[in-house]
């Protein structure tokens, strides 16, 4: 089982266009993954929950030797295929006498790195287990998922995205995010 070259910085994408704006979110967010292991951005549909992770994990990115992964949850169906999704990002064959979960496990617990679960509403008990086990047996990963809802987890940083207009870019008034933790 050889890991990918450290070379290699997961599979964050490049920004096509700029990031403009959420700039006290950002920092925020920042702070919370430096003091938890797991935060949650929340928010409703199109609030820019994906946009405010991966511009946070592009500034974190060199604090993880081993990437910063995304792994995009929306198009999975049920919870069964969760572990593949990642293990395939991750670039881990699992066997098929193996046990997933525990293949995956025993593959991070060395690794030093951001995982980034987009879209977890999909399958909210599903990831949180995913998370829990993930945050148990692998001390160098980090997660930080997206969903409208909170995975409900012990030691989870919950970071309400709120809506952002073209006016607030303008105005000088800050209301800082809701954020709670579990």
């Amino acid at each position: 089982m050889s890991r990918p070259s450290r070379h290699r910085i997961g599979n964050l994408p490049l920004e096509l266009t700029s990031f403009v704006g959420r700039r006290r979110e950002v920092i925020e967010a920042k702070r919370l993954l430096s003091v938890t292991r797991l935060v949650t951005m929340t928010g409703t549909g199109g609030v820019g929950k994906t946009r405010l992770a991966l511009r946070v994990a592009t500034e974190v990115a060199r604090a993880f030797d081993d990437g910063v992964w995304i792994v995009d949850l929306s198009e999975l169906k049920d919870g069964s295929s969760l572990v593949a999704a990642v293990s395939d990002i991750i670039g881990l064959t699992v066997q098929p006498d193996a046990d997933p979960e525990d293949r995956l496990a025993e593959y991070l617990a060395t690794w030093a790195v951001l995982l980034v679960l987009d879209c977890c509403e999909q399958l909210v008990a599903t990831a949180a287990a995913l998370c829990t086990l993930i945050l148990r047996r692998c001390p160098g990963v980090r997660i930080l998922a997206t969903s409208r809802q909170v995975l409900g987890l012990a030691g989870e940083a919950v970071f309400q995205v709120p809506p952002w207009s073209c006016r607030e870019s303008t105005r000088r008034r800050y209301r800082a995010p809701l954020v709670t933790r579990r």
